[in-house]
């Protein structure tokens, strides 16, 4: 599915993305960091975290130890669906074959939405929990 990203100076790019109910962190290349306008993403993660080490968490996955740069993206939209101030990390790597799309939801996107699961029947729905008031 599609996603819309919002950088802090209004700089849109629409990203292919999937969700991951795994992932604590929303994740993302370096490129699309820098092109949505987080300049940061370009550096190299070591001397990132030697001046900024609260922005530079690392994170445990299947690889291994992912070394990271921490942004927030002013907003992130699917569809009607939008969250505002969500954190995301950079990714140290310019391209991997092991992402499925440019940008991973993780719950800090997804914890801004009322999840329904019914594994029975294969369906999952994200919905505004401001709309269902």
């Amino acid at each position: 599915m599609w996603c819309r990203v919002k950088g802090p100076h209004g700089r849109v790019r629409e990203l292919s993305s999937v969700l991951d109910f795994n992932s604590a962190y929303c994740l993302m290349l370096r490129q699309d960091a820098v092109d949505v306008g987080y300049p940061e993403a370009s550096y190299s993660h070591g001397t990132w975290r030697a001046s900024h080490a609260d922005r530079a968490p690392l994170i445990v996955n299947l690889r291994g130890i992912e070394r990271t740069i921490r942004v927030t993206l002013k907003e992130v939209s699917i569809g009607e669906l939008s969250a505002k101030d969500v954190d995301a990390v950079v990714l140290e790597y310019d391209q991997s074959p092991s992402l499925p799309s440019d940008i991973i939801l993780g719950w800090t996107f997804l914890r801004n939405f009322r999840l329904e699961v019914d594994p029975a029947s294969g369906y999952l729905s994200l919905n505004d929990p401001g709309a269902l008031r």
